[in-house]
Parts: C-alpha cells; structure tokens; sequence
C-alpha cells in the first residue's frame, strides 16, 4: 500500500497490556524439591480431561485440536503426595497456581507450517501448561480482542517478527520473553470495540484455520482479518478487499521459505476432520 494510505494501529507489548504471564511449567509439575521439602510444582499432570475435575490443564500441543479458537484442556492437575500426606504449605501452593487459570493462553513455541494458532481461548479457566502458558489481563472483556489480534495475519506477522527462528518452520520462546511480544493495545479500545470482538470472537468460532504456511488460502483467516480490521477497529473495508492489502500479505508470508520450510504436504479440512495432500 503506498504511504499516503497506510493507517496507524494502538500496539503495546503483552507486557503492558497484561497483569502477569501464567507460572513456569516446572513451576506447576516440577518434581524438583525445594529448600522446604516441597516440590517445586504441587502438580502432577495427568493426561486427559475426566468429568469434574479440579484443576483443568491446557499442557501440550495436539495439533489437529488446535484449528479454531477456542481449544479444550486435554489434562488435568492433581496435588502432590507428600509422604502420604498433603501439606498445608503444598495446598497453598496449588491455591497459588489456580489463581492464574485463565481463557487466554499463548502459544509458546509456535510451528509454522503446521499449527493454526498464536492464541486461544478455553471455555473455562485452565491452568496454562508447558506449550500453552496462561496470560492474565486485568479485564476478561480484552481477550477477545487479544484473541483476535494474535491470530489475524498483522498479528502472526508481529510474531514472526520476533521469534527466535534458529529452526526452520518454527518460531520458538519462552516464558519470559512472551511479555515483549507485540500485541494490539486493547486498553485503548472503547466498550463498544470490546463488544464488537466478542461477538466476532463468537461468530467465528465454529471455524476451522489452517497452518499458516496455508494462509494465503484460508477463508477463515481472510474473515478473522475483515472482522478484526473493519468491524472492530473500524477501518476501510479496502484493507480486506479481494486483491487488497491483506491478502497481498498473506500471500506473500506463505510464500516466505522461513514459514513453509518446504513443506510438501497441505492440510484439507473434511466433514470428517483434515486429512493431509501432496502439494
């Protein structure tokens, strides 16, 4: 886009925009014992999600899970025995750790040319675990917007931008680096832009997006753009036109060696679930 049409947009880091990043995953389940003779993390984590549990965990990637916003827990945390006994001091720990379950969580080492997401939500509190680490904002209304951002095409390209691409297709963190990762400043957002990203929060829900190194043919991805950029930040409808500035740039991020890694698969979504085609 030529100069005299570019538009300003509010971005702030993850750290100015939030309260606090969720524990460390050994901070969670680490078996390490302390200079009090607890463990460093009061969990345990246990594959799979059972009805009623207590402590709901967002742990690993499972890629083929991880295609629309809102992703489910798939573990659960257990406090620790403790020589058949579980300490006061230990519960409190795992008060402590509970206190940051949150919706939003931040993909922590992001796969390039097969993962769909930067950020997603769950439908309830979880604690964020070693791939998904939890971010707290100071009001729940600004996920949404958080959500969106991250997972449109400025936002992805923000995240390249700063992930340590030392692999090939694979732009990894950590914990405490997610705070200087830029994101759209949702505290300059009115009510009314809070309300607007959640309703497109929810109208795209049932969505499935692709891997980005797929996002120049992804529906999803071109709608999550119109609704984010048009809809709730309220800029020309232009930006997202067919041949536009959006789709001028994801074509050219999938086409970014970096991102597909020459890949020689591409994901299909079916009725049935995604099956993989030679390219």
């Amino acid at each position: 886009m030529s100069p005299r049409d570019a538009v300003e947009l509010p971005i702030a880091s993850i750290g100015d925009v939030s309260r606090r990043i969720g524990p460390h995953h050994l901070d969670i389940s680490g078996a390490q014992i302390k200079a009090d003779g607890l463990p460093q993390g009061p969990f345990e984590v246990i594959s799979g999600l059972p009805e009623g549990a207590a402590y709901p965990c967002l742990w690993n990637h499972q890629t083929t899970n991880e295609r629309q916003l809102t992703v489910q827990p798939d573990s659960h945390c257990r406090i620790r025995d403790v020589g058949g006994q579980t300490p006061a001091d230990l519960q409190d720990r795992a008060q402590a750790r509970w206190e940051t379950a949150r919706r939003l969580h931040y993909n922590l080492d992001l796969q390039f040319n097969s993962q769909s997401l930067v950020a997603c939500m769950t439908d309830s509190p979880s604690i964020g675990g070693r791939a998904w680490p939890t971010v707290i904002l100071d009001e729940m209304i600004h996920e949404y917007a958080v959500v969106l951002w991250n997972n449109s095409t400025p936002g992805f390209l923000c995240r390249l931008w700063m992930s340590n691409m030392t692999q090939a297709g694979r732009g990894m963190s950590t914990v405490t680096s997610i705070p200087t990762f830029s994101t759209l400043d949702v505290r300059q957002l009115t009510p009314d832009q809070h309300c607007a990203a959640q309703s497109a929060f929810e109208a795209l829900a049932g969505e499935r997006f692709l891997p980005f190194d797929q996002i120049n043919e992804d529906d999803a991805r071109a709608e999550l753009d119109r609704r984010l950029l048009v809809d709730v930040l309220g800029l020309s409808p232009d930006l997202c036109a067919a041949g536009g500035p959006m789709e001028r740039l994801r074509i050219k991020l999938a086409a970014e060696p970096q991102i597909h890694s020459d890949k020689r698969t591409r994901v299909v979504f079916t009725d049935e679930g995604e099956t993989t085609v030679p390219r």
